[in-house]
């Protein structure tokens, strides 16, 4: 979608405030879960890793959004300052449960 386009564009500028603003406004608007990925990864790069965390937890049940919820998981839990190593490993082995169910989509 045109929300999709701007709010990699506006993560790859740095503009972290405006993903996160068009990315709950896309979730609202049409509940499709990979604004949450977005909204996450600005999160992240604004410095606010553990709410980055709790977004994508929010969202790893939803269909479609195992693989790429549980990579950005790990991505997020390794950028900590002090990594919880035991969820890391849950979410790799979860990773790798889901990798052999996932759809193409995902």
């Amino acid at each position: 979608s045109n929300s999709q386009v701007l709010m990699q564009y506006y993560l790859r500028e740095g503009f972290y405030n405006k993903v996160q603003v068009l990315g709950k406004e896309e979730k609202k608007r049409t509940g499709d879960p990979t604004a949450s990925l977005w909204i996450a990864l600005a999160m992240h790069f604004e410095g606010k890793t553990r709410e980055a965390i709790i977004e994508m937890e929010s969202v790893l049940q939803k269909r479609d959004m195992g693989v790429p919820g549980a990579v950005a998981l790990v991505f997020l839990h390794n950028k900590c300052g002090l990594p919880d190593q035991q969820a890391i490993q849950q979410h790799e082995r979860n990773l790798q449960m889901e990798r052999k169910g996932a759809s193409e989509e995902s």
